[in-house]
């Protein structure tokens, strides 16, 4: 019978030290502040429990870098400095037991409407997506939600964007995290660009070339690289597949995509997979 000893091994990865092999991955928690997305006692004590349990490093539920254009109820935000207080404390929660934790940042983009629905959002909110879609599309996307609202974002917006993505990569160095995931995978703005299911721009951000889709990854990842500096560990979280439709992004895709990001500064790849139609939201392989 295998004990798996290599399990219970310290790792590195750059200048982090894992206690073990055992990561807590990403888990939308919906514990945040539903008013301001501000950092609560409940996830203070949650963070703070598998720290002391033993876990080898946290990696922590995806936080929002543009409130409340890509954010939704119950998700913590990190767009501006005044969520730096509680970013402090949630760091320290895991630090007090001797436990490496890791931010994970994000934007919803298309899915920033999607339950828990947003009260915070003003009337008439139209969440952003690389593209605008058809009806019929939008049906297979958001599977028995139907047709939903979305406009395609300009190349100002994007830009605008990169940079809040940037500012919020410093936010989390200065909290005192150890490292900063970027969200790049299921059905929010970073995947939403590198994923034909959604992308349908034919500029230079567009869906005509590998280079073009993965364009707005590597230069969230690059303007995030240069603000936390080479030496502080950098991350993407990336779908390594997309099944139940032909244009879904495929695994050698990803390999491509991954090579580039490798090549632009990541420092290691969280990889998982999903899918539409018979797939649709469920994060699982054949």
């Amino acid at each position: 019978m295998a004990t798996y000893k290599r399990v219970y091994e310290p790792w590195q990865i750059k200048n982090v030290k894992f206690r073990n092999r055992m990561l807590k991955t990403p888990q939308d928690m919906n514990m945040a502040d539903f008013k301001d997305g501000s950092i609560t006692q409940d996830l203070l004590d949650f963070y703070g429990a598998l720290a002391r349990g033993g876990i080898g490093g946290i990696i922590t539920e995806q936080c929002m870098v543009d409130a409340p254009l890509g954010s939704r109820d119950g998700c913590i935000n990190v767009h501006d400095d005044s969520m730096l207080p509680g970013m402090r404390a949630l760091a320290e929660s895991a630090h007090k037991y001797g436990c490496p934790i890791i931010m994970q940042i994000n934007h919803l983009g298309p899915n920033a409407m999607f339950p828990p629905y947003p009260s915070h959002l003003p009337e008439g909110f139209v969440a952003v997506a690389p593209s605008d879609l058809a009806p019929e599309h939008k049906k297979i996307l958001f599977h028995v939600l139907g047709d939903w609202p979305l406009r395609a974002l300009t190349v100002p917006e994007i830009k605008e964007i990169i940079g809040k993505y940037a500012d919020a990569a410093e936010r989390v160095k200065k909290a005192g995290f150890d490292g900063v995931e970027l969200h790049g995978d299921h059905y929010y703005l970073i995947n939403s660009f590198l994923s034909r299911m959604w992308n349908r721009r034919d500029d230079e951000y567009g869906a005509g070339s590998l280079e073009n889709r993965c364009r707005f990854a590597l230069e969230v990842l690059k303007a995030c690289r240069e603000r936390v500096g080479d030496g502080y560990l950098l991350a993407v979280k990336l779908n390594g597949a997309e099944y139940g439709d032909p244009e879904g992004t495929t695994s050698e895709e990803c390999q491509q995509f991954a090579k580039w990001l490798e090549e632009a500064g990541a420092d290691y790849f969280n990889i998982v997979a999903d899918g539409y139609g018979a797939y649709g939201r469920v994060a699982i392989a054949e």
